[in-house]
């Protein structure tokens, strides 16, 4: 388990407790008590469906409200990685660099964390535009993904609308390798 969801787990808990047993005395019937007391027989006072629902219901709802839906399709992801710590292993990372980039032990070991990711996003970066370098020409794309005329001329879909859209990009794709 992550210990900032076993903290996040242990306050929201905390708070909880605290917000049920804690009495705050204000107005003309509070003269001569207590502003803020503290009675455990308060507590019991918390755990009837009722208060459970709208406790638990307007918690989901804020959530909701707060974030935009990307980010809410995205929750239970998010909950899988904090409860299965072992989709997030940095030993796995460290074991990449050294593998597959063709570091050393030491020379991982002996890097920060940005440099860490800074190695690994330069790794798969290669990596990335090695799989470019092999697919595109394949397509019958540019390296810059635009389908020749060629490619369309094959599929049928040389049409004089497509064809003026991507003639200035390979043009300009022209200019570039000269």
């Amino acid at each position: 388990m992550n210990i900032n969801y076993i903290i996040g787990i242990a306050g929201t808990f905390g708070v909880f407790l605290l917000g049920c047993v804690m009495g705050i005395n204000i107005g003309p019937s509070a003269v001569g008590k207590d502003m803020i007391t503290f009675e455990l027989s308060n507590l019991w006072n918390f755990f009837d469906a009722a208060s459970i629902f709208i406790t638990i219901g307007c918690t989901l709802c804020i959530v909701v409200a707060s974030f935009p839906g990307s980010m809410l399709k995205a929750m239970p992801k998010h909950f899988k990685i904090i409860l299965n710590n072992k989709l997030f292993d940095p030993k796995g990372y460290i074991e990449q660099l050294v593998e597959l980039a063709g570091y050393t032990e030491e020379q991982v070991k002996g890097m920060s964390l940005t440099e860490r990711i800074a190695a690994t996003r330069k790794y798969r970066e290669a990596q990335y535009q090695t799989l470019i370098d092999a697919v595109y020409p394949k397509r019958g794309w540019t390296m810059n993904g635009v389908p020749t005329v060629e490619h369309l001329k094959e599929l049928d879909m040389a049409l004089p609308e497509l064809l003026e859209v991507i003639q200035p990009l390979l043009e300009q794709e022209g200019k570039k390798e000269s």
